[in-house]
């Protein structure tokens, strides 16, 4: 079998995408023999970046034996021009037409992805994946690069019911997600298939994790959505008690932002990191890791989302401390006691009694870090449900 896995996007640049994307491959090719073509995007700036040069050189060397790694300029600007997606598009098409015939499916992440897959369904015939990730029209209003009820939003919301309809199978990520879309389109419920966002569960990773400092993990962007500004001002309440016997790393590109939020929340700068770190070496992070953060604004595109971090923190033993309304966490904190701490609302001066328990318990020497394990979250279970998926698309005995 092989598959044509377009990506509007840079896979390399990001650990999501090595994670999401790069891993789902090898473990489907391990298990099955299956083949890919990647097509993903880049921007000029992005060329000269050392870390997407280091990502897509550790990629090729692990994954080069059965992906074709194909990467096409890319030159959308920060106000989503339609134009020069049209323009980028053609250039993908022209190439990906021949890519596409060799194919058995072609697996297309996100929107773009997905017009493009769309596009060349309809000329050769195959069938196509729409993988949603998240809902962008309401995701690019929240960011604010498009109004919602503009044009560009009634486009994307077109474009979004056509992909549903026309796709052969539907990814979300959540069950939340399955759910918004049974409710608001016209859409079978065996047609859809909740990936999640699995991780790697490796047994061989020593979880003896110090005790004579609580390491506190926030990774990820300085969008106020996902709320860093109460994350460090909880952060800066546990500093004040526990003084050195508390850390924080930053793992995030948006390094200036950080430095300018902690200065403004009071927060010492001996008491955190700022680190922009490549995927592969981020498995050393999460070793050292006890807390890791994982707050969302609430509103519907935190409800369905599924924050990459959640899988990579439980398989790493690590206490996440996040807020309802967010994924499936409201039936996943309750259903698995282990995972950490969920907070019913954010605010500039949350109540850190709970979380004060865990850290004292930490430097007692009183936790037992271990992974836990819930297999919609590892990719050796996941990468066996993607296939099915496959399998169920092309009519062939599973």
């Amino acid at each position: 079998m092989k598959i044509l896995y377009i990506a509007y996007e840079n896979v390399f640049s990001t650990g999501i995408l090595q994670a999401q994307v790069i891993t789902q491959f090898e473990f489907i090719n391990r298990k099955y023999n299956v083949s890919y073509d990647l097509i993903s995007t880049l921007k000029v700036e992005e060329s000269k970046d050392p870390l997407y040069i280091k990502n897509r050189n550790e990629t090729f060397d692990r994954v080069g034996a059965f992906v074709n790694i194909h990467e096409f300029s890319k030159t959308v600007s920060k106000t989503q021009s339609v134009i020069s997606f049209i323009i980028d598009s053609f250039k993908i098409l022209r190439s990906s037409l021949y890519l596409a015939k060799e194919v058995d499916i072609i697996h297309a992440r996100s929107y773009g992805g997905g017009m493009l897959a769309y596009v060349l369904s309809s000329i050769l015939r195959k069938p196509f994946i729409f993988d949603m990730r998240g809902i962008l029209p309401e995701e690019t209003v929240q960011v604010g690069k498009i109004k919602n009820g503009s044009f560009k939003y009634k486009l994307l919301k077109f474009c979004e019911r056509l992909l549903i309809n026309k796709a052969s199978s539907v990814f979300t990520v959540s069950n939340n997600f399955s759910s918004y879309l049974l409710s608001n389109f016209s859409i079978e419920k065996n047609k859809i298939f909740n990936i999640s966002n699995p991780t790697v569960y490796d047994n061989s990773v020593s979880l003896n994790k110090r005790t004579d400092i609580v390491n506190f993990l926030y990774s990820g962007s300085c969008q106020e959505w996902h709320c860093p500004k109460e994350t460090l001002l909880l952060f800066n309440q546990l500093r004040k008690k526990y003084r050195d016997k508390v850390f924080l790393r930053i793992c995030s590109a948006d390094d200036e932002k950080f430095i300018k939020l902690a200065d403004e929340v009071g927060l010492p700068k001996d008491s955190f990191s700022i680190s922009r770190v490549p995927f592969i070496e981020m498995k050393d992070v999460y070793k050292e890791a006890h807390i890791g953060f994982c707050f969302r604004r609430k509103g519907l595109t935190s409800l369905v989302s599924c924050p990459v971090k959640f899988a990579e923190y439980i398989s790493s033993g690590i206490y996440v401390v996040s807020n309802k309304g967010v994924s499936d966490f409201d039936v996943l904190y309750r259903d698995n006691p282990g995972v950490g701490l969920i907070y019913d609302e954010l605010s500039d001066n949350m109540d850190t009694r709970d979380l004060e328990l865990y850290v004292d318990k930490i430097l007692s020497g009183g936790v037992d870090f271990k992974a836990l394990h819930i297999p919609e979250f590892d990719w050796d279970y996941m990468s066996e449900q993607v296939y099915k998926q496959y399998k169920k698309i092309l009519g062939a005995d599973l």
